[in-house]
């Protein structure tokens, strides 16, 4: 069941590759590294954003759905993200950053060639909406995204309590 969500539009180039996000992945562990964060730390941001970003159906009605799709498509190919035989989702946090790491490269060097041949490939490649999304998305569909995040405004704390 693999639905190609690209559609051979005009307009595609080597600008239409973007690896961006997934230089979270590489800096997470650059940072926990250098002792910011625990390794426990860095699962639970890399789970988080696993979590917090896939499309919960084939959408690429904007740039960052597609980015997004390709991404979990670009880990599962990879080995970032696997399922066992029940179904249920593992996350190789080894393999992620490795994943993160070289899909930025592949991004970059497709931005650097300038190959609109290159990228369209690498677009029909990663944006398709496959059987391993539609589990993903089908068992991320009840979960309550806003449980893993929060807002940290220390000056709206305090305009607050001067109006009260």
């Amino acid at each position: 069941m693999t639905k190609k969500l690209y559609d051979g539009q005009k307009g595609i180039n080597a600008k239409s590759v973007d690896g961006s996000e997934v230089n979270l992945a590489k800096g997470i562990k650059t940072i926990a590294g250098k002792g910011f964060y625990t390794l426990q730390k860095q699962k639970e941001i890399l789970t988080s954003w696993i979590v917090g970003y896939l499309p919960l159906g084939a959408d690429l009605s904007n740039a960052h759905r597609a980015r997004n799709i390709m991404q979990y498509n670009y880990f599962i190919q990879n080995g970032g993200i696997k399922f066992d035989s029940n179904g249920k989702i593992k996350i190789d946090f080894a393999k992620i950053t490795q994943c993160g790491e070289k899909m930025l490269n592949d991004a970059i060097k497709i931005q650097l060639s300038k190959s609109e041949k290159m990228a369209k490939e690498y677009i029909e490649k990663y944006a398709v909406w496959t059987k391993e999304l539609d589990i993903l998305a089908n068992k991320l569909k009840p979960i309550d995204k806003r449980l893993n995040s929060y807002l940290y405004s220390p000056i709206a704390k305090e305009v607050l309590k001067k109006i009260k």
